[in-house]
């Protein structure tokens, strides 16, 4: 997350990725329950700057949702480590699924050995990694109603990876977005004529991360 923003996230996209996917009900996984050490690796090979994003954000949802302050023991790695990690979190990437599709991804309960449980968020783009992402930072209670304000419940008992259902989501239209210009904050319209403007380009920055 960039350093002293707030976290930045869609609302569109949170709603978006749950409410515009097609697909057939299937059943909830049993809960994924962590002993009393409950850092998170993500394990994320990709370095699309969109993904990290989301990321960053699903990291600070969980160590605020913890109540720690410096990060703890949360952290992104590039491969599974051999030890122990009470909780996983893996995003893979799968280009040649075609069910997947440009914005497709699937969530679902996954074990990864030597007493390891977590989620595993799989798909074909980086775009469709990111509403898997934004759909386990939703269930664990976070919502983005604007660009610069976002709410995280601050509840050490809602740290635990969510339940989520099985399946493939896709969106069920073509294209997601709306006109900027008829939304609130119109001041937005301002900061994003003004390029090259440093005081404008974090504000800027947040609007597009909200966006994704």
């Amino acid at each position: 997350m960039r350093p002293g923003s707030p976290l930045l996230a869609p609302a569109l996209a949170a709603l978006l990725a749950l409410s515009a996917c097609s697909g057939d009900d299937h059943n909830t996984p049993a809960p994924i329950t962590l002993d009393d050490s409950i850092g998170l690796d993500v394990v994320l090979s990709s370095d699309h700057a969109g993904l990290r994003g989301a990321t960053d954000d699903l990291l600070q949802a969980w160590t605020t949702i913890r109540g720690v302050s410096d990060g703890g023991d949360d952290h992104v790695v590039t491969a599974l480590p051999e030890a122990d990690a009470p909780a996983v979190l893996e995003v893979r990437l799968t280009p040649d699924d075609a069910a997947l599709g440009a914005e497709g991804y699937s969530v679902e309960a996954q074990g990864f050995g030597q007493g390891r449980a977590g989620l595993r968020v799989t798909a074909a783009t980086p775009v469709g990694a990111m509403y898997g992402l934004y759909e386990v930072i939703g269930a664990l209670g976070v919502r983005y109603y604007h660009p610069e304000r976002a709410f995280i419940p601050s509840d050490p008992t809602r740290a635990a990876l969510p339940e989520v259902k099985a399946g493939v989501r896709t969106p069920s239209f073509a294209t997601r977005g709306f006109h900027e210009h008829t939304q609130h904050p119109i001041i937005a319209s301002d900061i994003l004529l003004r390029p090259g403007d440093d005081q404008r380009r974090a504000f800027a920055s947040n609007l597009v991360q909200w966006l994704a």
